[in-house]
């Protein structure tokens, strides 16, 4: 039945999605032709903001998405279409894991199309002011260089699993709060209920850092078996920075999410309230 209600999804949503991306790869690609006109005028600073532009298109791929997806969520479990879903003959965890799946799904394709697109601007730009690629690059290579290639795709891929959490959290928030003893709040409940997540997993966060015996030492880039704690504890007063980042605050998001999607399932189940 899952594979089924994800099928559905991409049905209904699939196309609207496509022309979403063929309308932004349109504009992306649009206004790198043009910057290209200004760029071989010596116009710097048309180039730049042209290029800005096209790079801007793509990106903006990844707020509609996730804004997309969330507002769906929304409206098909809880508003007007709310009553066709419970309708659905399949269990809530069926209807709940389909949605944030393909919720998932979809938020990492925009990543995706946003990194090629910026890409492809970056390439274009390199084009059209008769630049070396890889001097276009450089700066980039340097950052990697200076924090370490491991660090750098750790850090990019906890980005991405930051943003894919959020989506469980706040899919499962709304499912939460649309029990039926917080229904006559509508959507302020979900908010609510977001704003609180984001203040305890904010407290999470700092425990964990100090806490969690496992941290990177800031000078090498080493991996350590430490928190932040003790180099805190060590540079308190002598006004040096603590040379140990606490890195248990990395799986606090997923946490939250697993723990919030667990308690999502028996309130679409048992405690749903539509209005």
């Amino acid at each position: 039945m899952l594979a089924t209600l994800l099928k559905e999804e991409v049905i209904l949503k699939g196309r609207t999605y496509g022309q979403v991306f063929a309308i932004l790869t349109v504009a992306g690609l649009g206004a790198s032709a043009i910057g290209a006109v200004p760029a071989h005028m010596g116009a710097d600073s048309l180039t730049t903001l042209t290029f800005g532009a096209s790079m801007g298109a793509f990106l903006i791929a990844i707020p509609i998405i996730v804004v997309s997806e969330l507002i769906d969520y929304w409206q098909s479990m809880y508003g007007q279409r709310g009553y066709l879903t419970m309708a659905v003959p399949a269990r809530g965890r069926e209807v709940f894991g389909a949605k944030v799946l393909f919720s998932l799904a979809a938020s990492l394709v925009s990543v995706v199309f946003a990194a090629l697109g910026v890409t492809a601007a970056v390439l274009v730009s390199a084009w059209a002011r008769g630049a070396e690629v890889s001097s276009v690059f450089a700066p980039l290579r340097e950052v990697i260089d200076g924090i370490g290639v491991g660090f750098f795709w750790g850090f990019v891929a906890f980005l991405i699993l930051q943003m894919l959490a959020w989506i469980v959290i706040i899919e499962a928030v709304m499912s939460i709060g649309a029990k039926a003893r917080w229904n006559r709040m509508g959507l302020g409940a979900p908010v609510i209920g977001v704003l609180a997540v984001y203040l305890i997993g904010q407290v999470l966060t700092v425990a964990a850092i100090i806490v969690v015996p496992v941290g990177l030492a800031l000078p090498s880039h080493q991996i350590v078996w430490e928190g932040s704690l003790p180099s805190m504890v060590a540079t308190w007063g002598t006004g040096e920075d603590p040379s140990v980042l606490g890195l248990g605050f990395l799986p606090v998001p997923l946490v939250l999410a697993a723990v919030l999607a667990w308690r999502a399932v028996p309130a679409i189940e048992k405690h749903t309230s539509l209005r």
